[in-house]
Protein backbone atom coordinates (compact mmCIF):
# COMPACT_ATOMS: atom_id res chain seq x y z
CA UNK A 1 0.00 0.00 0.00
CA UNK A 2 1.25 3.37 -1.25
CA UNK A 3 1.17 5.69 1.81
CA UNK A 4 3.07 8.52 0.57
CA UNK A 5 0.58 11.89 1.13
CA UNK A 6 -0.84 13.69 -1.25
CA UNK A 7 0.87 17.43 -1.75
CA UNK A 8 0.62 19.09 -4.64
CA UNK A 9 2.76 22.17 -5.05
CA UNK A 10 -0.41 23.73 -7.26
CA UNK A 11 -3.52 23.04 -7.11
CA UNK A 12 -6.48 24.07 -9.71
CA UNK A 13 -9.68 23.76 -9.72
CA UNK A 14 -12.78 24.97 -11.58
CA UNK A 15 -10.62 27.55 -13.39
CA UNK A 16 -11.88 30.39 -15.93
CA UNK A 17 -10.36 32.85 -17.45
CA UNK A 18 -12.28 35.17 -20.26
CA UNK A 19 -11.47 38.49 -21.82
CA UNK A 20 -14.38 40.19 -22.11
CA UNK A 21 -16.52 37.44 -24.44
CA UNK A 22 -13.41 35.81 -25.58
CA UNK A 23 -12.92 32.29 -23.68
CA UNK A 24 -9.79 31.51 -22.73
CA UNK A 25 -10.17 28.35 -20.51
CA UNK A 26 -12.93 26.95 -18.55
CA UNK A 27 -13.59 24.66 -15.15
CA UNK A 28 -9.43 23.54 -15.53
CA UNK A 29 -8.93 21.30 -13.17
CA UNK A 30 -5.32 19.81 -12.41
CA UNK A 31 -2.15 19.42 -9.93
CA UNK A 32 1.30 20.08 -9.99
CA UNK A 33 3.46 18.00 -7.96
CA UNK A 34 6.17 18.47 -5.84
CA UNK A 35 9.51 18.13 -7.78
CA UNK A 36 8.22 17.62 -11.30
CA UNK A 37 8.71 19.11 -14.36
CA UNK A 38 5.50 19.60 -15.99
CA UNK A 39 5.06 21.30 -19.64
CA UNK A 40 1.98 22.97 -20.91
CA UNK A 41 1.04 22.73 -24.46
CA UNK A 42 -1.07 23.42 -27.05
CA UNK A 43 -3.12 26.01 -28.19
CA UNK A 44 -3.73 29.88 -27.00
CA UNK A 45 -3.75 30.42 -23.48
CA UNK A 46 -0.71 28.78 -22.44
CA UNK A 47 1.07 31.78 -20.94
CA UNK A 48 -2.33 33.35 -19.56
CA UNK A 49 -2.57 29.87 -17.44
CA UNK A 50 0.92 30.13 -16.35
CA UNK A 51 0.34 33.96 -15.37
CA UNK A 52 -2.71 32.87 -13.03
CA UNK A 53 -0.68 30.39 -11.42
CA UNK A 54 2.28 32.83 -10.44
CA UNK A 55 -0.34 35.29 -9.01
CA UNK A 56 0.70 37.59 -12.32
CA UNK A 57 -3.00 37.72 -13.30
CA UNK A 58 -6.40 37.02 -11.61
CA UNK A 59 -8.43 34.44 -12.97
CA UNK A 60 -12.26 35.01 -13.94
CA UNK A 61 -13.48 32.45 -11.60
CA UNK A 62 -12.47 29.21 -9.77
CA UNK A 63 -9.49 28.36 -7.39
CA UNK A 64 -5.51 27.90 -7.46
CA UNK A 65 -3.63 26.45 -4.01
CA UNK A 66 -0.23 27.23 -4.40
CA UNK A 67 1.62 25.22 -1.59
CA UNK A 68 -1.61 24.61 0.15
CA UNK A 69 -2.81 28.47 0.16
CA UNK A 70 -5.62 29.88 -1.67
CA UNK A 71 -3.95 32.50 -3.43
CA UNK A 72 -6.87 33.99 -5.71
CA UNK A 73 -8.44 36.94 -3.77
CA UNK A 74 -5.07 37.73 -1.82
CA UNK A 75 -3.68 41.16 -2.01
CA UNK A 76 -0.54 42.17 -3.04
CA UNK A 77 0.79 42.15 0.32
CA UNK A 78 -0.53 38.82 1.39
CA UNK A 79 1.07 36.98 -1.72
CA UNK A 80 4.68 38.36 -0.87
CA UNK A 81 5.46 35.49 1.09
CA UNK A 82 4.38 33.08 -1.42
CA UNK A 83 6.25 35.51 -4.41
CA UNK A 84 9.47 34.79 -2.65
CA UNK A 85 9.28 31.00 -3.21
CA UNK A 86 8.53 31.22 -7.27
CA UNK A 87 10.99 32.24 -9.89
CA UNK A 88 9.65 33.24 -13.07
CA UNK A 89 11.38 33.40 -16.53
CA UNK A 90 9.29 35.48 -19.00
CA UNK A 91 8.96 34.77 -22.84
CA UNK A 92 11.50 37.99 -23.76
CA UNK A 93 13.44 37.44 -20.50
CA UNK A 94 12.20 40.94 -19.27
CA UNK A 95 15.84 41.97 -18.13
CA UNK A 96 16.81 45.46 -17.61
CA UNK A 97 18.49 47.08 -20.55
CA UNK A 98 19.69 49.91 -18.16
CA UNK A 99 21.39 47.45 -15.67
CA UNK A 100 24.15 44.89 -16.02
CA UNK A 101 23.39 41.06 -15.81
CA UNK A 102 24.73 41.04 -12.47
CA UNK A 103 22.67 43.65 -11.69
CA UNK A 104 19.52 42.35 -13.20
CA UNK A 105 20.18 38.98 -11.07
CA UNK A 106 20.86 40.89 -8.16
CA UNK A 107 16.74 42.00 -8.43
CA UNK A 108 15.11 39.63 -6.22
CA UNK A 109 17.73 39.77 -3.55
CA UNK A 110 17.22 43.41 -3.12
CA UNK A 111 13.74 43.14 -3.17
CA UNK A 112 13.09 40.29 -0.73
CA UNK A 113 16.08 39.90 1.31
CA UNK A 114 17.82 42.61 4.14
CA UNK A 115 21.56 40.94 2.95
CA UNK A 116 24.25 43.23 2.50
CA UNK A 117 25.50 44.62 -0.84
CA UNK A 118 28.52 42.66 -0.99
CA UNK A 119 26.65 39.03 -0.31
CA UNK A 120 24.16 39.95 -2.96
CA UNK A 121 26.75 40.20 -5.17
CA UNK A 122 28.38 36.94 -4.10
CA UNK A 123 24.56 35.39 -4.69
CA UNK A 124 24.30 36.80 -7.87
CA UNK A 125 27.78 35.54 -8.87
CA UNK A 126 26.90 32.10 -8.03
CA UNK A 127 23.84 31.94 -10.18
CA UNK A 128 25.22 33.50 -13.17
CA UNK A 129 27.79 30.62 -13.02
CA UNK A 130 25.14 28.35 -12.35
CA UNK A 131 23.14 29.48 -15.56
CA UNK A 132 26.84 29.22 -17.04
CA UNK A 133 27.24 32.36 -18.02
CA UNK A 134 30.89 33.79 -17.15
CA UNK A 135 31.99 36.83 -14.34
CA UNK A 136 32.58 38.64 -17.62
CA UNK A 137 29.34 38.11 -18.69
CA UNK A 138 27.75 39.67 -15.75
CA UNK A 139 29.00 42.85 -16.56
CA UNK A 140 27.97 43.36 -19.96
CA UNK A 141 24.33 44.73 -20.15
CA UNK A 142 21.39 42.58 -21.77
CA UNK A 143 21.92 43.94 -25.56
CA UNK A 144 25.49 42.69 -25.42
CA UNK A 145 24.36 39.41 -25.09
CA UNK A 146 23.20 36.65 -28.04
CA UNK A 147 19.92 35.67 -27.30
CA UNK A 148 20.59 32.35 -25.90
CA UNK A 149 23.05 34.10 -23.13
CA UNK A 150 20.00 36.50 -22.60
CA UNK A 151 17.41 33.53 -21.63
CA UNK A 152 20.55 32.04 -19.57
CA UNK A 153 20.50 35.42 -17.82
CA UNK A 154 17.13 35.46 -17.51
CA UNK A 155 16.90 32.45 -16.09
CA UNK A 156 19.99 33.19 -13.44
CA UNK A 157 17.47 35.81 -11.97
CA UNK A 158 14.63 33.65 -11.87
CA UNK A 159 16.74 31.11 -9.31
CA UNK A 160 18.14 33.92 -7.47
CA UNK A 161 16.06 33.50 -4.65
CA UNK A 162 16.53 29.43 -4.86
CA UNK A 163 12.74 29.22 -5.44
CA UNK A 164 10.64 26.16 -4.56
CA UNK A 165 8.84 26.31 -8.37
CA UNK A 166 9.83 27.69 -11.36
CA UNK A 167 8.04 29.09 -14.23
CA UNK A 168 9.67 29.54 -17.49
CA UNK A 169 7.57 31.03 -20.17
CA UNK A 170 8.74 29.81 -23.93
CA UNK A 171 12.83 29.38 -22.53
CA UNK A 172 13.98 28.02 -26.40
CA UNK A 173 11.52 30.25 -28.30
CA UNK A 174 13.53 32.35 -31.23
CA UNK A 175 17.11 30.51 -30.37
CA UNK A 176 18.90 27.69 -32.40
CA UNK A 177 18.45 23.90 -32.06
CA UNK A 178 22.36 24.25 -30.59
CA UNK A 179 21.00 26.95 -27.73
CA UNK A 180 17.82 25.41 -27.29
CA UNK A 181 19.49 21.74 -26.46
CA UNK A 182 21.81 23.60 -24.07
CA UNK A 183 19.40 25.32 -22.22
CA UNK A 184 17.58 22.21 -22.11
CA UNK A 185 20.54 20.73 -20.89
CA UNK A 186 20.98 23.79 -17.98
CA UNK A 187 17.27 23.13 -16.89
CA UNK A 188 17.67 19.81 -16.06
CA UNK A 189 21.16 20.52 -14.23
CA UNK A 190 19.11 22.85 -12.29
CA UNK A 191 16.54 20.73 -11.42
CA UNK A 192 18.81 17.99 -10.51
CA UNK A 193 21.18 21.13 -8.80
CA UNK A 194 18.24 23.05 -6.58
CA UNK A 195 15.16 20.33 -6.65
CA UNK A 196 12.42 23.10 -7.47
CA UNK A 197 9.16 21.90 -9.25
CA UNK A 198 9.17 23.30 -13.04
CA UNK A 199 5.95 24.22 -14.89
CA UNK A 200 7.26 25.68 -18.99
CA UNK A 201 4.91 26.40 -21.34
CA UNK A 202 6.40 25.52 -24.73
CA UNK A 203 6.27 25.27 -28.17
CA UNK A 204 9.16 22.79 -28.85
CA UNK A 205 8.07 19.57 -29.44
CA UNK A 206 12.09 18.38 -28.78
CA UNK A 207 12.51 20.05 -25.95
CA UNK A 208 9.21 17.69 -24.37
CA UNK A 209 10.33 14.50 -25.43
CA UNK A 210 14.03 15.69 -23.52
CA UNK A 211 12.62 17.83 -20.33
CA UNK A 212 9.37 17.16 -19.05
CA UNK A 213 7.93 14.62 -16.80
CA UNK A 214 4.84 15.04 -17.33
CA UNK A 215 2.87 17.07 -20.15
CA UNK A 216 -0.46 18.87 -20.46
CA UNK A 217 -2.44 19.62 -23.98
CA UNK A 218 -4.68 22.75 -23.94
CA UNK A 219 -7.06 22.99 -26.39
CA UNK A 220 -10.46 24.16 -27.04
CA UNK A 221 -10.23 26.07 -23.54
CA UNK A 222 -9.49 22.46 -21.94
CA UNK A 223 -7.44 20.21 -20.90
CA UNK A 224 -7.40 17.65 -24.01
CA UNK A 225 -4.72 14.77 -22.21
CA UNK A 226 -2.22 14.74 -19.86
CA UNK A 227 0.62 12.32 -19.32
CA UNK A 228 3.84 11.66 -19.93
CA UNK A 229 5.57 12.35 -23.67
CA UNK A 230 5.08 7.97 -24.19
CA UNK A 231 2.04 7.84 -23.19
CA UNK A 232 0.31 10.99 -25.15
CA UNK A 233 2.30 9.87 -28.36
CA UNK A 234 0.54 6.59 -27.71
CA UNK A 235 -2.79 8.15 -27.73
CA UNK A 236 -5.72 7.16 -29.35
CA UNK A 237 -7.70 10.71 -29.41
CA UNK A 238 -7.31 11.91 -32.72
CA UNK A 239 -6.52 15.58 -31.69
CA UNK A 240 -3.84 14.12 -29.31
CA UNK A 241 -1.73 12.32 -32.29
CA UNK A 242 -2.30 15.14 -34.50
CA UNK A 243 -0.36 16.97 -32.13
CA UNK A 244 2.03 15.22 -30.70
CA UNK A 245 3.29 13.60 -34.29
CA UNK A 246 7.19 14.20 -35.04
CA UNK A 247 10.58 13.80 -34.09
CA UNK A 248 12.48 15.17 -31.19
CA UNK A 249 16.35 17.06 -30.98
CA UNK A 250 17.35 14.33 -28.27
CA UNK A 251 16.29 10.97 -29.33
CA UNK A 252 19.66 9.39 -28.03
CA UNK A 253 18.42 10.85 -24.84
CA UNK A 254 14.89 9.78 -24.78
CA UNK A 255 16.33 5.71 -25.73
CA UNK A 256 18.36 5.86 -22.47
CA UNK A 257 15.70 6.41 -20.77
CA UNK A 258 12.82 3.92 -21.96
Amino acid sequence: MNTTPYNPVISARNLDMRFGSKLVHEALDFDILRGEVLDIVGGSGKSTLLREMAMLQQPTAGSIHLFGQETTGLSEQQRLPLRRHLGVLFQDGALFGGQTILENIAIPLKEHTRLPPALINEIAMIKLQLAQLSPADGLLYPNQLSGGMRKRAALARAIALDPQLLFLDEPTSGLDPLSAGALDELVLRLKATLGPTIVIVTHDMESLWYVADRVMLLGEGRILATGSMQELAESVDPLVRGFFRGGHRHSAHWETQQ
